[in-house]
């Protein structure tokens, strides 16, 4: 599954995901089959299928100067040009 394959609808639920529990609950929940390299890049903190920041850009000032890390198995993203961060 790529994310742009996911509905307007889909996508604002995983956005809402602050674990990746609860991204693979949601996942489960639409009848969306993940594969063993996206279940595996979500539990080393990696993009999957799920919305990427760097698409979106910082969402205080639209940015796309980000920069990823992880905490857990939570994505955090910084942004280099007005210092927002967020999860």
């Amino acid at each position: 599954m790529d994310y742009k394959d996911l509905t307007p609808e889909q996508l604002e639920k995983a956005k809402a995901c602050t674990t990746t529990e609860e991204l693979v609950a949601l996942a489960q929940s639409e009848g969306i089959d993940l594969t063993d390299e996206q279940l595996n890049a979500m539990a080393s903190g990696g993009t999957c299928w799920t919305h990427s920041a760097l698409d979106d850009g910082c969402p205080k000032c639209k940015s796309k100067n980000i920069k990823a890390g992880n905490i857990g198995h939570t994505m955090k993203y910084k942004c280099k040009d007005c210092g927002y961060e967020w999860m």
